[in-house]
């Protein structure tokens, strides 16, 4: 999965701030009002929105909230409202904070009405799903509104570990896709102990709900045929990798991770989770899983 594109949809209105007559006075009149100047951004309701709006419709249940928006130009009708670019930006600065705001300021406005005179001011307001704006513009002659189609193109953020398959071959040949070691050493769990070739290979996900949370290693005497042993043909101790799964926890593993072979997982810098030993009771060279993670 890459991208898929989608749309936002700004609605543009005329809210009334005052209708005056004052066509029978000979002096002006001082109109005195407290406008309220507003910007409230949803996140969640507008990923929601626009996600429902893709054209990938398996796009929300594949990524979750697992994707980031990017702007693109204006809808070709949208131009024919005055004060579209305004709007735009407003907007498109909105989304690139990707935080949920509920700002509100109020300012006191005065204005004169001239002696045998009519006036009447309208304030903008822009509304969408999860999102609304009070901007400080005001028009004495409301022009048409025109809804503003914006075009968007919806991006999955982070791959995620989904789950660990173990492949064992007959030869040292790994498959194209299976982990490798960090400092490019062997990526052969076995290595060194005999048995079958044995390598992990990743299954990615963008789904945060899909995502692994936490990699355990079994080691026990007892074989469980329900599980695939890393440690085929070597003999000793049967080794399993068991990924777990906390739909409740926000930090998911990520796409970094990797072999390391070592006396310390902590001799490489910028994983911030680990395994214990793979090969805890060989008696040969340490063997971990490390990765990073990240979190929603």
């Amino acid at each position: 999965m890459t991208t898929t594109m989608s749309n936002f949809t700004c609605v543009p209105t005329w809210q009334l701030v005052y209708d005056i007559d004052n066509s029978e006075n000979q002096a002006s009149l001082i109109i005195e009002r407290t406008m309220k100047f507003k910007k409230v951004t949803n996140v969640k309701s507008i990923k929601d929105e626009v996600s429902r709006n893709a054209t990938d419709h398996n796009f929300k249940q594949n990524t979750g909230s697992n994707f980031g928006i990017e702007i693109g130009g204006l809808s070709v009708g949208a131009n024919d409202f005055e004060f579209t670019a305004q709007v735009f930006n407003e907007f498109k600065a909105s989304i690139e904070r990707n935080e949920t705001i509920n700002i509100e300021e109020e300012e006191k406005y005065k204005w004169t009405i001239g002696p045998h005179s009519k006036s009447k001011l309208y304030q903008l307001i822009v509304t969408g799903t999860g999102y609304q704006s009070y901007p400080r513009i005001f028009v004495a002659i409301p022009t048409p509104c025109t809804s503003l189609v914006i075009p968007v193109t919806l991006r999955p953020k982070y791959r995620l570990l989904k789950s660990i398959n173990v492949i064992h071959c007959d030869n040292n040949a790994p498959p194209g896709n299976s982990l490798t070691e960090v400092r490019g050493l062997s990526n052969d769990i076995n290595k060194d102990f005999g048995g079958k070739y044995t390598f992990l290979v990743p299954v990615w996900t963008y789904s945060p709900d899909e995502a692994v949370t936490g990699i355990q290693i079994v080691i026990d005497s007892h074989a469980n045929p329900s599980l695939v042993d890393m440690a085929k043909g070597a003999g000793g101790d049967y080794r399993y990798l068991l990924p777990s799964y906390d739909p409740g926890n926000p930090v998911k593993i990520g796409d970094n991770i990797r072999l390391l072979r070592s006396d310390n997982p902590s001799d490489c810098a910028g994983f911030n989770g680990h395994t214990i030993d793979i090969n805890k009771g060989r008696q040969k060279t340490y063997l971990y899983l490390v990765w990073n993670t990240v979190q929603f």
